[in-house]
């Protein structure tokens, strides 16, 4: 009877620990599969999460929709956006000069340049357009001064000088008068005129000639000083026939004449070639 009873409680000790396996079993099999459903999950979500990155980063570079620069120069800024809007590329105006050849409102210059490498849609082009007119400054009173005080004092305001005119004085290099529209201008007319005008100096003279300063290699408005300055006018100009006018803002004297430390009368015209650079 014993033998029997331990027979019976080895059985279901048996079927006890095979029960155990099987739960224990099925556990790790649950685990692994949830498991295999998390790391399922994650791949799909990094799939998208790398496609919609993509799909950004193609919306913000503008991957693949490069433009090329349409030439905008001469063109008025309303002929220049809708150059643009066709190669979806964005107009700013970033500065203004006075260029009296071309029209108010032109543009001068653009960057980047037309030509240069394409660039995405939506870039910005900036261009310099040409103002309606120069801005006034005051004529400032240079009767008394010294010939090279006086010409520092108007080109220091931004203005030109049409014409030295000589008459024999006492004093030497010295000016007798100041000119405007054959107006003579006193400490008290206060006049306001736009850039760029120009004034007829009347100049003191003792007869004597002088010595032609060297202006090669100086920009036009350097020479201009120290022509002026000496008791010259300046006669005619020459550029570079493939400059254009913008670049003759650089430009630099390449040959003079009179040439240099020759002697010529006060108010003899020298003449200029101008070129890009030496």
């Amino acid at each position: 009877m014993k033998k029997l009873d331990q027979k019976t409680r080895k059985s279901a000790n048996n079927s006890e620990n095979e029960e155990q396996k099987k739960t224990t079993v099925k556990k790790e099999r649950g685990v692994f599969l949830t498991l295999a459903i998390n790391a399922a999950k994650a791949l799909v979500l990094l799939v998208v999460v790398i496609f919609v990155v993509n799909i950004l980063l193609g919306l913000l570079t503008r991957h693949g929709s490069n433009r090329n620069v349409p030439d905008l120069v001469g063109y008025s800024t309303e002929q220049a956006v809708q150059l643009l809007k066709e190669e979806d590329l964005e107009l700013v105006v970033s500065d203004t000069l006075f260029v009296p050849v071309y029209e108010a409102g032109a543009i001068l210059e653009q960057r980047p340049s037309a030509g240069e490498d394409k660039v995405k849609a939506g870039r910005k082009i900036y261009v310099t357009i040409n103002a309606e007119h120069q801005r006034k400054v005051k004529v400032p009173y240079v009767t008394g001064l010294p010939l090279r005080q006086a010409v520092s004092n108007i080109m220091a305001e931004g203005l030109e000088i049409e014409r030295l005119s000589f008459r024999s004085d006492i004093t030497n290099k010295y000016v007798l008068d100041e000119i405007l529209n054959e107006m003579s201008i006193d400490e008290e007319s206060n006049l306001e005129v736009y850039m760029g005008t120009e004034l007829t100096l009347v100049v003191g003279t003792n007869g004597e000639s002088n010595q032609v300063p060297n202006v090669v290699g100086k920009t036009l408005r350097e020479a201009k000083s120290l022509l002026w300055g000496a008791g010259f006018n300046i006669g005619t100009l020459e550029y570079d026939a493939e400059m254009s006018l913008l670049d003759r803002t650089d430009a630099v004297v390449a040959t003079q004449s009179p040439a240099a430390q020759t002697r010529a009368s006060n108010g003899r015209a020298v003449s200029l070639t101008l070129t890009y650079g030496l």
